[in-house]
């Protein structure tokens, strides 16, 4: 290799709640140069994959001079995306092999005399997880419908790799069916949902359930906000008789680490 190439060290993602660490060892991650001064030009989306135990550039390396670059990261990679400025985020169900984690433009020297870099990156999205489960309610406790709204939920959004920053969010909330044809009182059926991050939820968050065609309510302030690489999780616990709509309540909410194991099959 060239002495003015990147080399990629190590990549890893955290979580807010714990800053817990877990190192990527699979799959590949996607990485700009971004500056445009000092003889520099955009270098964007060079895919690095992780092959033998190492970080390695599977078509143009990254090239760098001996002024500092700027270098920032995402994962998993997407040769779809070229703007670190506007990567598209949208809130829906969350999945694992596709949630986005980023590293914005790393601190200290990256140039041609400093060229091992490492990655820390951060979760994109905010997760709200669902915990369902009958109680004392006797009827099927089918969920055919769950929906989340409420002031500051975002649909959608932007985020900038380099700076870490959102825009263009635009409000909404999310409605989908979960595929739940029955709920039992020992065992919770769970409905994993990500949600572009929101620094104030206004009037709180507005869980709308239908059950056995049932449409059921329940609104909890217990959060002010849902806050990028934090899991929050919701206990859903459904009352009543079958003869008459049932019950939905909340009687848990808690933050926890946004998941155990990151990117496994990245």
């Amino acid at each position: 290799m060239d002495d003015s190439t990147l080399y990629v060290v190590s990549a890893s993602s955290s979580a807010e709640l714990t800053r817990s660490v877990t190192e990527l060892t699979s799959g590949s991650i996607g990485v700009f140069q971004t500056s445009t001064s000092d003889g520099y030009a955009l270098q964007a989306d060079k895919e690095y994959a992780y092959v033998d135990d190492a970080w390695t550039a599977v078509d143009e390396e990254i090239k760098l001079r001996t002024a500092n670059a700027s270098i920032c990261a995402y994962a998993p990679y997407d040769a779809a995306l070229i703007d670190y400025t506007a990567v598209p985020l949208t809130s829906g169900v969350y999945d694992a092999s596709t949630d986005l984690v980023y590293s914005s433009t790393l601190v200290g020297p990256v140039n041609a005399l400093n060229r091992n870099v490492s990655f820390t990156m951060m979760h994109a999205y905010s997760r709200l997880t669902l915990k369902i489960r009958r109680g004392n309610y006797t009827g099927t406790g089918a969920v055919s419908s769950v929906g989340v709204s409420g002031g500051g939920i975002y649909s959608s959004g932007t985020l900038n790799l380099a700076t870490g920053t959102y825009a263009g969010l635009v409000a909404g909330g999310l409605t989908l069916d979960p595929g739940i044809t029955s709920t039992a009182t020992n065992a919770d059926k769970q409905v994993g949902l990500r949600f572009v991050p929101s620094g104030s939820l206004s009037s709180g968050i507005t869980l709308t359930f239908v059950v056995d065609g049932y449409t059921l309510t329940a609104t909890t302030t217990a959060y002010a906000q849902l806050e990028a690489g934090v899991n929050y999780q919701a206990s859903v616990v459904i009352n009543g008789q079958a003869v008459s709509p049932p019950v939905i309540e909340t009687p848990e909410w808690e933050e926890v680490p946004y998941d155990d194991v990151i990117y496994t099959g990245i």
